[in-house]
């Protein structure tokens, strides 16, 4: 009987090795159903009670979950199991912001001795909905992304939530989903704080009638655009809906399109006006000027990323400095903190980055031309 105690023990631990090996393989991945207890019967030849146990052990140690009626699954990837690669997912890639941000990235994560697995959405859902299930896939150590469309509904928050769910690290940089703030680490800039110091330049310098144009699909024109109000709010200047405009996010020229006659009628109106970034000033500059209209002797202009370039003479934009390089090394810190420390390694939530604010020349001062006394400059008018 002693013999065969120890044969029942060995093949125990037989079955319990092999399907440890295999879910460190990948042969087995995390959600899967193991094979039925009858194939592990016949593949060891033994009783279903030694099956039973070794899986009964399996359980208890949070590796597998049994479902009545269905059978038993993997529960938890083995810590050896992850691929040494990070996920890192933008909106875009080759111009404007990108190219130095992902070069902080890379030099952060290549100190590291990770790689990337990388993905460009170019603000489409469905493209954002197939990296994550790549990423699920290939069982990365994290996920450093940039979100899409981040103001709206998504569809996809119920993979982040799996991703979340296998203890896969995730930061956000530059925006974050607002179902998420509260359980991943977000670092971005302070959109609201510097946009609200851009928009009570302009009022120091005697305009009231500012007009804005923010994108509506993304969290950093909705905290950009909560700047502008707060400006304004603050100074006492009536919120004017119809000088303000929002946009959508872009691909092959949309945000060119969607700049039109109605609004820059209503701009014409206006003494300045607040851009969601220095691109959007760029478009927007280009049609004024087609229109006649100078920055800054017929309408000031304020951005957002120092990354304005003129065609006409040369004029420096008011805006905010992007620290994109910095922006990109710090988020990857982050993610490299959780990844070495555990996700509780770092807590949810904001994580602003230092920026300046740029006081520059397409902001023209009129106090000097408005009437004296207590309602100088009201109107804004030039």
């Amino acid at each position: 009987m002693a013999t065969s105690h120890k044969q029942g023990d060995f093949k125990f631990v037989a079955v319990r090795k092999w399907i440890m090996e295999s879910i460190e393989n990948n042969v087995f991945k995390y959600g899967t159903k193991l094979p039925s207890e009858n194939f592990i019967c016949k593949k060891f030849s033994i009783s279903r009670q030694t099956v039973r146990n070794a899986i009964d052990g399996l359980e208890k140690d949070g590796i597998v979950t049994r479902r009545h009626g269905s059978g038993t699954y993997v529960a938890k990837m083995l810590g050896d199991v992850r691929n040494r690669a990070i996920g890192v997912l933008t909106t875009f890639f080759h111009d404007y912001i990108f190219p130095s941000m992902l070069q902080g990235i890379e030099e952060t994560f290549t100190a590291e001795n990770y790689g990337i697995s990388f993905g460009i959405t170019y603000n489409k859902l469905e493209a954002e909905r197939r990296f994550l299930e790549r990423m699920l896939e290939s069982n990365v150590s994290g996920l450093l992304l940039e979100g899409t469309k981040t103001s709206l509904p998504n569809p996809n928050i119920g993979l982040y939530q799996e991703i979340i769910r296998r203890d896969i690290p995730i930061v956000f940089m530059n925006n974050y989903y607002r179902e998420l703030v509260d359980i991943c680490p977000c670092v971005l800039l302070d959109d609201t704080g510097c946009v609200k110091r851009l928009t009570q330049h302009l009022i120091e310098n005697g305009h009231r009638k500012i007009a804005g144009v923010f994108k509506f699909d993304d969290i950093q024109g909705v905290r950009r655009y909560s700047g502008y109000l707060a400006a304004l709010m603050e100074a006492g200047i009536p919120v004017d809906e119809d000088i303000i405009h929002w946009v959508a996010a872009y691909t092959d020229g949309g945000l060119a399109r969607s700049i039109g006659y109605p609004l820059l009628d209503s701009i014409k109106g206006c003494s300045a006006v607040v851009c969601y970034n220095d691109e959007l000033a760029g478009i927007l500059y280009h049609y004024l000027y087609e229109q006649g209209m100078r920055v800054p002797k017929d309408i000031s202009m304020v951005g957002f990323d120092d990354s304005f370039s003129s065609p006409h003479g040369g004029l420096e934009l008011a805006t905010v400095r992007h620290p994109k390089k910095a922006l990109g090394a710090k988020a990857a810190g982050v993610l490299m903190d959780m990844v070495k420390n555990g996700k509780d390694a770092v807590p949810p939530g904001e994580q602003l980055m230092k920026s300046d604010v740029l006081l520059r020349g397409s902001v023209r001062s009129i106090v000097a031309e408005s009437r004296p006394g207590k309602d100088a400059g009201k109107e804004g008018l030039l």
